[in-house]
């Protein structure tokens, strides 16, 4: 039996790859995207549609693949019939092609990888900057958390996780750009989408994490996808914010967590809250930074407490290796 193995790519990569096919074509150009045509031309992108939707139900076939990674785009041409020719006219056309199709395809398939080999290296570099934004979003945390510190005792005695308030459209526009793939004029202009976004009073990534999508898809008008995926994007980010103000801003203890105890999310640091002597086991170097069992029980509460509040928290989790 004949097996072959690809690498696959990610979702942003595969837009990419998909938006930049469609818009350098037209007509019956555009039939490289056919399944049967783009598993030849590039069994890489094809394999990587496959494997995104390989566990929804709903989505059994390549054009269905097509359609939901990209529902902006008009995917009719996959559904036409393909013109009946006489023989005459199918032995003109053969000839015709006869001498470019195997130039031809190696220049699509050039082209693909060209798309693919550049997109690989913007994924590289973004990476390459995770450290950096959780370092910002650390220091963002921080600072709100020494803001807090001009509260009162009692004040403290009963804390709560408070969304802020301030704009940020930096933040916004990274959570559109991230999960949007852009080409011309083919989206709404970003700020068009950031207007509609202050009108529901959401000027940062922390209060786009805690939205509805429903709401937000109305006012922005664009697919319930792509807003979930902005909101994807936000709340993956204000993760990083939250857990360093439960934990007193400690970007340190923070780490020690993530690094020896495997607790790097809200969920996972509140699923000790009835052992936390055993947290402080599991990462021993808490105890060397001067952290100790109550305060690390304290922590665990208010993980709890937030994970009751939003339960959108409850859905991260970090990966055991």
């Amino acid at each position: 039996m004949w097996e072959e193995t690809v690498d696959c790519i990610s979702r942003e990569a595969l837009e990419a790859v998909i938006a930049a096919i469609y818009h350098s074509y037209s007509g019956e150009e555009r039939e490289m995207l056919l399944p049967t045509t783009l598993a030849q031309v590039s069994p890489r992108v094809f394999w990587s549609l496959v494997w995104l939707y390989h566990d929804d139900p709903d989505i059994v076939t390549i054009e269905q693949c097509l359609s939901t990674l990209m529902p902006h785009l008009d995917w009719s041409f996959l559904h036409k019939r393909k013109r009946v020719l006489s023989e005459k006219a199918m032995e003109n056309k053969r000839q015709q092609q006869q001498h470019n199709d195997d130039d031809n395809e190696e220049a699509a398939q050039e082209a693909v990888r060209a798309v693919e080999s550049a997109m690989e290296q913007q994924l590289e570099n973004y990476h390459a900057n995770q450290e950096e934004r959780r370092e910002r979003a650390a220091r963002a945390a921080l600072s709100r958390h020494e803001a807090n510190e001009t509260t009162t005792t009692v004040q403290k005695q009963e804390w709560k996780l408070v969304t802020p308030t301030e704009r940020d459209d930096e933040e916004l526009q990274e959570c559109i750009a991230t999960t949007t793939t852009t080409n011309g004029n083919h989206h709404q202009d970003v700020s068009t989408i950031l207007a509609a976004l202050h009108s529901l009073d959401i000027y940062n990534w922390r209060q786009l994490a805690n939205a509805r999508a429903e709401t937000i898809r109305q006012a922005t008008n664009v697919s319930q996808n792509v807003v979930e995926r902005w909101m994807d994007y936000a709340q993956v980010q204000s993760l990083e914010e939250m857990i360093v103000e439960i934990c007193n801003g400690n970007v340190n203890a923070v780490q020690v967590l993530r690094d020896e105890a495997r607790t790097g999310t809200i969920q996972d640091l509140s699923l000790w809250k009835n052992m936390p002597d055993l947290l402080c086991s599991s990462a021993p170097s808490l105890a060397l930074m001067g952290v100790g069992v109550e305060e690390v029980r304290t922590w665990c509460r208010r993980a709890q407490n937030v994970m009751e509040k939003w339960e959108w928290v409850q859905w991260y989790a970090t990966p055991v290796e």
